[in-house]
């Protein structure tokens, strides 16, 4: 795999417009376009029972992240994937993590590589550098391919071909909301957790602190004793639903709005549209669907999709609606009493999903709107429906 022949041609061109002395000496300013090929890596450390490992890596640069695919069994993984990035001041640093993915513990921290983006004239040099650990010698190296080009943008923004949704199953929430698989008719309810890019960029420094004026909320993180009790309980739950393993996650790799949306059906169950509980955090966005069965005993189902999280990115409910022509548009609010997302920050929550989603038809609105209330009439679910997936 090579870079886009563009940045070449660009560097080229440039290196007749700009004085020696700047390129020397670029000004602090200056933001460039950055291409990456995450090659592959070799010698890693085994971090299955110390014989081998499935490794993925997370890459970060200017607040903006990528996520490669898993390589199962090995510790000369080859990913050969590519990552451009737009508009990322120069000297910025990129970090790479490597991780071992796990399916029935939490995934296992490898090492990570630090490389600084200070040249505004990279024509796809090939860099080989040691997977450094917290403590101890490196553990093997990770080579990848780095081109840039000054960028013409006006903000950063990442160029990725996909991302990963994963669909967690569990059984006992199954059994509570009496919903079931289609071929094994056996208890089913599933819990998604999809990767978000832009997050930080768009939203900045503004968070969603829990809402103290709601009595849930308090009693879920006030400092008291019996506080602490019920985030470890709220803690628990999220974990009940969102544990990986084996039989229970599925991994997908989209790079769509109608893939994401056809992860569940479009909404859909049978004839019923279903209505969804979200949390947005920094790089991910968790749901389910809403159901007054299964949450009957939570203290809050935000604060269980955060895992007792004080502050968030944004949170409420969302609906996928149907175009006369086939195509679909999401319809999402700000319902969510533990968190009371602004709802001046509504357009901040459409912005991220276009951003992740081009193309993609978003409406936003307060929950309080009369519009949403039409379509939320027009698209109840009838919560006493038998799911059967």
């Amino acid at each position: 795999m090579s870079h886009p022949p563009e940045y070449q041609n660009h560097n080229n061109a440039l290196a007749q417009q700009i004085q020696t002395s700047q390129q020397d000496q670029p000004n602090s300013n200056t933001q460039v376009d950055v291409s990456i090929i995450f090659v592959g890596g070799n010698a890693l450390k085994a971090g299955d029972m110390g014989i081998s490992s499935d490794p993925f890596l997370v890459a970060r640069l200017s607040g903006l992240f990528f996520k490669s695919k898993v390589v199962e069994r090995t510790l000369n993984p080859v990913w050969d994937e590519t990552w451009e990035i737009k508009c990322v001041p120069l000297h910025s640093r990129l970090s790479i993590e490597v991780w071992d993915k796990d399916v029935v513990a939490p995934n296992d921290f490898l090492g990570s590589v630090e490389y600084k983006v200070d040249r505004q004239d990279l024509a796809g040099e090939e860099l080989t550098l040691d997977v450094v650990q917290p403590e101890g010698p490196p553990i093997g190296t990770i080579k990848f391919k780095i081109a840039t080009r000054v960028s013409l943008m006006p903000q950063p923004y990442s160029i990725s071909l996909y991302r990963f949704i994963q669909i967690h199953n569990s059984r006992a929430a199954g059994t509570a909301t009496g919903t079931f698989q289609k071929e094994s008719r056996l208890p089913s309810y599933c819990a998604y957790s999809l990767d978000m890019y832009h997050v930080q960029q768009v939203f900045g420094d503004k968070y969603q602190r829990f809402n103290n004026d709601y009595k849930a909320a308090r009693m879920i993180f006030s400092k008291n004793p019996a506080s602490r009790l019920v985030r470890h309980t709220v803690r628990t739950q999220h974990t009940a639903l969102y544990r990986e393993g084996i039989q229970r996650t599925e991994t997908r790799q989209i790079s769509s709005a109608e893939e994401w949306f056809k992860a569940f059906e479009f909404g859909f169950y049978g004839d019923q549209r279903r209505e969804y509980t979200y949390v947005l955090l920094e790089e991910v966005l968790n749901f389910s669907e809403t159901g007054a069965a299964f949450f009957t005993n939570f203290m809050s189902k935000h604060a269980m999709h955060s895992k007792a999280a004080k502050k968030v990115r944004y949170s409420g409910e969302f609906r996928i609606l149907e175009h006369p022509d086939g195509s679909h548009r999401l319809v999402i609010d700000n319902a969510s009493g533990t968190y009371a997302p602004d709802k001046n920050d509504l357009p901040l929550l459409k912005k991220v999903f276009e951003a992740n989603f081009p193309g993609l038809d978003v409406e936003v609105y307060d929950y309080k709107d009369e519009k949403l209330e039409a379509y939320k009439k027009m698209n109840t679910p009838k919560l006493e429906y038998k799911r059967s997936i």
